[in-house]
């Protein structure tokens, strides 16, 4: 059983950021689990097979454009490669940064890959101030669903006390440190659960539940028009947050199949055994955990079984299923 703790960047004013785990690509995949997209950019954004216990991974969890963040972080105008100060912003349409001009909100300095190399200033709680160098940009990712469009994704850096630069997304793997924008949305990494606030933009790093949510295009932004409970079902089902308390019984990369109730995203592996039906509350119901025993999901909280007339009904967004049966 897993239980990510609460984690923000209260602990950066004294620039001493830990390096946690998160969106390394599971191993054991052969030739076929993993999708490579171009000898550039976010390959692991391909890869539809693993799920996550965590939410996300990353050391900046979200940014408010305009107040105090959540974990007490304050934006300061960045910098372009040329050293040009601009207010970042974002483009609600393509959740894509935009720097606009300090001076006229309606002018555009950087936009796109002009980003690359662009600094922007953050203000920690209790007053240090740390600068985060955007690396990489990458615009053309496929979505995971068979009606979503192409998302946008970025690395960055930030300088640690040991005075090197450290990916935004913690993996020691660079093809894992990608991450995706999703505007006016938080993510609790504690209790899973999605709350609207708008201009804040959460920082999903792409190997972890916020992102893979995103790039099945049920983002508060994405082309279904997912709800906020489908989103919360889906933030479940990914974590295998059975009991919808933000206890998650699997671990990095286990993999399983899941299916949406329009099957748009449908699996890239065989559907062999059922493991659940999912609401906005967790299970509705459940047979065999992709990762956990049973027994240790039912101490957790009571779930019924899945009989042959359960589908999709009730508010269940997604069905998912072992690729493979128990040895």
């Amino acid at each position: 059983m897993f239980k990510r703790p609460s984690t923000s960047l209260a602990f950066l004013p004294a620039l001493a950021l830990a390096m946690m785990a998160g969106c390394d690509e599971p191993a054991g995949f052969g030739e076929d689990g993993a999708v490579k997209l171009r000898p550039w950019g976010c390959t692991w954004c391909g890869s539809t097979y693993g799920n996550s216990p965590n939410i996300n991974g990353s050391e900046l969890a979200d940014i408010h454009l305009d107040l105090v963040s959540t974990g007490g972080v304050k934006l300061w105008p960045g910098t372009t490669l040329q050293g040009q100060p601009f207010r970042l912003d974002i483009d609600p349409t393509t959740e894509r940064f935009l720097g606009l001009s300090v001076g006229d909100p309606d002018e555009v300095e950087i936009a796109n890959d002009q980003f690359v190399g662009a600094k922007i200033a953050l203000e920690m709680n209790g007053g240090a101030m740390i600068t985060l160098t955007i690396t990489d940009y990458d615009d053309k990712v496929p979505s995971w669903s068979s009606d979503g469009g192409t998302i946008t994704a970025y690395r960055a850096a930030y300088m640690g006390p040991d005075q090197q630069n450290h990916p935004l997304c913690p993996s020691t793997n660079p093809d894992n440190q990608w991450f995706t924008l999703i505007a006016d949305e938080l993510y609790d990494r504690t209790d899973h659960t999605v709350s609207a606030s708008p201009r804040s933009v959460s920082i999903a790093c792409v190997g972890e539940a916020a992102a893979k949510m995103k790039l099945m295009d049920f983002g508060p932004h994405g082309g279904r028009g997912a709800s906020l409970d489908e989103r919360q079902a889906t933030l479940r089902m990914i974590t295998a947050d059975y009991c919808g308390t933000g206890v998650s019984f699997t671990a990095s990369g286990t993999q399983v199949a899941w299916r949406d109730y329009m099957s748009l995203v449908e699996p890239p592996t065989d559907e062999v055994a059922l493991e659940a039906y999912w609401t906005k509350d967790g299970a509705y119901c459940l047979n065999t955990p992709r990762h956990a025993e049973l027994a240790e999901v039912l101490e957790e909280c009571s779930i019924p079984t899945c009989t042959d007339d359960v589908g999709f009904s009730d508010g269940v967004i997604w069905r998912t299923m072992l690729p493979n049966t128990a040895d």
